[in-house]
């Protein structure tokens, strides 16, 4: 509930006296403006002692910037009233944020901060625990505020600042060099305590330098024992001693659903998030090369999964034999059954020359893959025009969403789309179609996300023992790695925006299944070669998945399964390791 514009007034008045006493509105410089319940905007005037505000000082302004009351002159030595230059400005974040509250301050930590690099048009703050107090940010995350320039009179800046509140719309706050800075909240109370925060950042930033650090950048990892007598080496002392019970591993490689995140956020937030935008930007991007590849990709995918689906058919197995003998007269080899199911669907997907009956039909496909299209063909061409591609696709990723949440996995969807949204929606999971013992992977590609996540409408959320442990690790010297069904994209995207900020610096690495299906043995034995171990047991797994423990433990991995809440059971007698929380992984 809003304040009216008698109470925003006494408010204003208040907040004036209480920022010069901070020294942010000295020599009646800076402004305050908060918007009343009824949409009312009250806003401090121009040339006013700022610590001798009263309430009948202000101005009354429209959601236009209109002004609606103006205050009664006062007598000599007193100014005639005038509004604040600032008010174009303040106009602006009310209307491209909806804010409730805008202060500008002359706050020397400010303007110190626009000028330790004169020509960077960004500050950058992180791992610091003041940014928590800044809306959508956490403790790891990189703070951005962007930087502009300063003009000769105030209301020149308007256009700048617009742009700035745009182009950065996680900031909350807009720096002008030599000047000072904008920000705002949803209310008084968000934007006080925001601006609170800046100024804490922007002094401590200076500090910062002044000792040789850089607060844009995280703090460096732990230094690495030297030798095994405990010596000093290049006069760095080893770290303490820590409290585990065995080796330490060289590298740590962790999966995310179920182990570093609940199951419960793909499906209550990732999934709703994609379903919700997939129309609006096959609208606005149908005639981009994207999203032809975004759709022949997905026409492709209904070959593979009609393949799947019914690969121990007759009919099928006939087709196959069709496509293969076709293929050879081409030039292109396909194999036979002997080579094994995954090789020959694969090469057969990729001949360009399907068949229509392959291309037209879906047997044994579940009814939720079935297409709506009465010819049975998932996606048009796109000569059926614009309209029919976008309701098929639309109702294709519904489908696929929809299918993923009931069954628990999917493994013959390879590709759903790739960039259907702001972004785009992406290639979708990989799991084991109707196999109750694989849980959903993140979509394949995260495009669709990086949107979402970017404009700070989502966060990635992990489970709370995680991100304190991950940065342990890399203070321990112990490389860790996610190894996830989503891809690497959508991994970054993820780790990028969690809960308590940007976790993308503590990790090494990020594999996805096209180093292989996760729960056969030989895509560790690949991943495994990518690290650089000098044997596979000095790679510890973490995953949910009883099945991939079997993979990695077939692989030479050592392995230590994760029971969540909202996970599966694990089999009795399984032999693994078992954790309730990230604290206790390692041995």
């Amino acid at each position: 509930m809003g304040v009216t514009v008698d109470a925003a007034k006494d408010l204003v008045a208040e907040l004036c006296r209480l920022f010069y006493d901070q020294g942010w509105v000295g020599g009646t410089g800076g402004g305050i403006s908060v918007k009343a319940s009824d949409g009312r905007i009250v806003m401090a005037p121009s040339g006013v002692q700022k610590e001798r505000m009263q309430s009948d000082d202000m101005y009354v302004l429209d959601t236009q910037g209109e002004i609606l009351e103006t205050p009664v002159e006062k007598p000599p030595p007193a100014r005639a009233p005038k509004l604040s230059e600032c008010s174009p400005l303040f106009m602006a974040a009310y209307e491209l944020r909806d804010a409730g509250a805008v202060i500008h301050s002359h706050s020397a930590n400010a303007v110190m901060a626009t000028m330790l690099d004169p020509d960077c048009s960004e500050f950058r703050v992180t791992h610091l625990e003041m940014i928590k107090g800044i809306q959508g940010h956490g403790f790891y995350d990189n703070c951005v505020i962007p930087v502009i320039e300063n003009t000769a009179r105030e209301c020149e800046l308007t256009d700048r600042l617009r742009q700035a509140i745009e182009d950065y719309p996680n900031a909350q706050c807009v720096l002008v060099r030599r000047h000072g800075v904008y920000v705002w909240g949803k209310d008084w109370i968000q934007a006080k305590t925001q601006a609170e925060c800046y100024d804490y950042l922007f002094g401590l930033a200076i500090q910062m330098r002044q000792h040789g650090i850089e607060a844009s950048k995280p703090p460096a990892p732990s230094p690495l024992p030297a030798a095994a007598n405990g010596s000093e080496t290049n006069g760095v002392p080893p770290p303490k001693k820590r409290k585990t019970r065995g080796p330490l591993p060289i590298c740590a490689v962790l999966d995310i659903e179920g182990t570093v995140a609940p199951i419960s956020f793909v499906a209550d937030v990732m999934f709703p998030y994609a379903r919700k935008h997939v129309r609006s930007h096959l609208e606005s991007s149908y005639e981009s090369a994207e999203t032809e590849e975004d759709l022949e990709l997905i026409r492709t995918q209904h070959v593979r999964s009609h393949l799947e689906c019914s690969y121990e058919n007759a009919e099928t197995e006939e087709d196959l034999k069709l496509i293969k003998t076709q293929a050879a007269e081409d030039g292109t080899p396909i194999p036979g059954a002997g080579l094994g199911k995954a090789a020959r669907i694969d090469a057969t997907v990729n001949y360009p020359y399907l068949p229509p009956s392959l291309l037209n039909l879906t047997p044994g496909l579940p009814d939720l893959f079935r297409p709506a299209a009465e010819d049975g063909t998932p996606i048009p061409d796109a000569s059926e025009g614009k309209a029919a591609v976008i309701d098929a696709t639309v109702t294709w990723v519904e489908a696929a969403i929809s299918a993923d949440r009931k069954i628990t996995a999917l493994k013959t969807l390879q590709k759903l789309t790739d960039r259907l949204t702001a972004h785009t929606l992406g290639h979708i999971w990989r799991g084991g179609f109707g196999r109750e013992e694989m849980k959903p992977g993140l979509f394949r590609d995260g495009h669709i996300w990086r949107g979402g996540f970017g404009r700070g409408e989502m966060k990635a959320e992990l489970f709370r023992d995680v991100p304190d442990v991950i940065v342990e690790l890399r203070s321990l010297g112990v490389k860790s790695y996610i190894y996830s069904s989503g891809s690497r994209e959508a991994q970054k995207q993820f780790f990028g925006h969690t809960q308590v900020g940007d976790l993308r610096p503590y990790l090494s690495g990020f594999f996805d299944t096209t180093s292989g299906p996760k729960v056969e043995a030989r895509s560790y034995k690949e991943i495994y070669l990518n690290l650089g171990c000098d044997s596979p047991s000095d790679i510890l797994f973490a995953t949910d998945n009883i099945l991939e423990g079997i993979a990695a433990k077939e692989a030479g991995w050592s392995v230590v399964m994760v029971e969540r809440p909202g996970n599966k059971a694990l089999p009795a007698d399984h032999g693994f390791r078992v954790i309730t929380s990230m604290t206790d992984f390692l041995p």
